[in-house]
């Protein structure tokens, strides 16, 4: 602050504390907050010696009052001149404090780790080593070895560049491709419940076995789709029917008839190559899908 100094002599008659007031209203009109401002006050009467400071000279150095006398005037100088030099000292940097909030910046570097007993609550602070620990243990790791709980789901294609071994039950409800290397089951065989659509489908023994087998069919009408070889127990008079002869050209297998006298004939496309009548008790066929318009029928 710069301080500014004024003379000031009383008038006769005129004692300064009928007029400190005023005299003290003055001198903070002749100040602004860069300026500080001293008057000398001279009772020519009295012969006293009277010092006036301002508002903001008595706040900054920290005066008991407004107004002193000649006989304080060295004392508060030299006040004033200690106060002046230490406001002009350079100031020492700024300490963290133990008990209060401070917002530290520039970059800090400690020599040791600091130390923090309490885990974070909030995503912007620092966390300690054991709940970084804490929280890596719960997270899949790129290396290393790990047992990992709970169902986890993978959104994206999968390469596995080892071997796999996989000791629980598994399910795919997508398709899987094995391009290269062989699928050995070593201990029990492998379970489909579906039977084959395709020729490149593989197929179950309930398959195997019905299409080496008799397939019972109820009534007359032949499936081709259902097996090879069927067995009919015709109990009234029936009209011998086949479907599906167009997805199994090539197949040939046997209709084994009992009660064939209730044969009253075979329905295109089966195709006798001579006509056959008389159809006894017992009859046995063998049949070759030619197309999907002639099933080749022979009475054996």
């Amino acid at each position: 602050m710069i301080l500014k100094e004024f003379n000031y002599y009383l008038k006769k008659a005129t004692t300064l504390e009928e007029i400190q007031g005023s005299l003290i209203e003055k001198v903070n009109r002749w100040c602004d907050p860069s300026t500080g401002c001293i008057a000398h006050v001279y009772d020519t009467v009295l012969l006293k010696h009277w010092i006036v400071v301002s508002d903001n000279v008595v706040g900054l150095y920290k005066l008991d009052k407004n107004i002193l006398l000649f006989n304080d005037f060295q004392m508060i100088y030299d006040r004033l001149d200690k106060i002046e030099k230490e406001l002009d000292a350079p100031k020492p940097p700024e300490m963290v404090t133990i008990a209060t909030n401070q917002t530290i910046a520039g970059v800090k570097t400690f020599s040791a780790p600091p130390v923090s007993a309490t885990n974070p609550t909030a995503n912007n602070q620092v966390a300690n080593k054991a709940y970084v620990d804490s929280v890596g243990n719960t997270a899949v790791k790129l290396t290393g070895n790990q047992t990992i709980a709970g169902n986890k789901t993978l959104s994206g294609a999968t390469t596995f560049n080892g071997a796999i071994t996989s000791k629980g039950a598994n399910t795919f409800s997508g398709n899987n491709t094995f391009n290269t290397g062989q699928v050995t089951f070593n201990n029990k065989a492998p379970i489909c419940n579906v039977a084959p659509a395709a020729d490149t489908n593989l197929v179950n023994r309930a398959y195997s076995k019905k299409r080496g087998g008799y397939i019972a069919v109820t009534g007359g009408a032949i499936n081709l789709n259902n097996g090879i070889n069927f067995s009919l127990n015709l109990t009234s008079k029936v009209n011998i029917t086949v479907t599906n002869a167009a997805s199994n050209i090539g197949q040939t297998g046997e209709i084994f008839v009992a009660k064939g006298a209730n044969i009253s004939g075979f329905s295109a496309p089966f195709n006798f190559r001579v006509a056959q009548s008389g159809f006894g008790n017992n009859e046995v066929f063998s049949y070759t899908v030619v197309s999907s318009s002639l099933v080749r029928i022979v009475r054996s």
